[in-house]
């Protein structure tokens, strides 16, 4: 029997010896321009239910269009109270897709993302995954094991998905990552 989207979190988190549901705590330099140097510190952690609606409200401040789930896992970056970045793994037809990866506008270029992608691993070890990136992405994706893949690799309904947001003129692509998981199960 396959694992639950939630199965999956808890293994992951277990596994690790993870304090609470923090994945990764991130510390980087920040240049801005001007005088100084200031350091922002941010916690990577599975959101809880509770917490989506956050997620959903800073998706809407990013223009970010899809919203989370319960279904989904959602890793969520934090610094203090405020929400920096997330993204979701979402569970569809026996595959991980990963969606909606966002960081606040003015965090970009920081190393977050990057951090929010390496929080993914672990769960996208777990099955079969794919990502529809932008195409200039696909670099950021590759430095997770994604690579490019043809439309006819793609399930049917990622396909479809594909081919809609080419035809709304986005210049996306579609990515697969195999499991680490020869049987694909958890």
């Amino acid at each position: 029997m396959r694992a639950s989207p939630r199965d999956i979190a808890a293994g992951v988190e277990n596994s690790a010896g993870l304090d609470d549901r923090i994945l990764i705590r991130h510390a980087r330099r920040s240049y801005w321009r001007g005088p100084g140097i200031r350091c922002h510190m941010a916690e990577i952690v599975v959101a809880r239910e509770v917490e989506l609606a956050d997620v959903a409200t800073f998706y809407d401040e990013c223009g970010y269009i899809g919203a989370p789930s319960g279904s989904a896992i959602v890793l969520a970056a934090r610094d203090a109270n405020q929400l920096l970045g997330a993204v979701r793994l979402c569970f569809e037809e026996d595959v991980i897709v990963l969606r909606g990866m966002q960081v606040r506008p003015g965090y970009e270029r920081r190393g977050l993302g990057s951090q929010l992608l390496r929080a993914c691993v672990p769960f996208l070890d777990a099955r079969l995954s794919y990502c529809l990136p932008y195409t200039h992405l696909v670099s950021f994706y590759r430095a997770v094991s994604f690579e490019v893949a043809q439309p006819s690799q793609l399930p049917s309904f990622l396909a479809a998905r594909l081919a809609a947001y080419l035809a709304e003129g986005h210049a996306v692509l579609a990515m697969r990552r195999a499991s680490c998981n020869p049987a694909g199960r958890v």
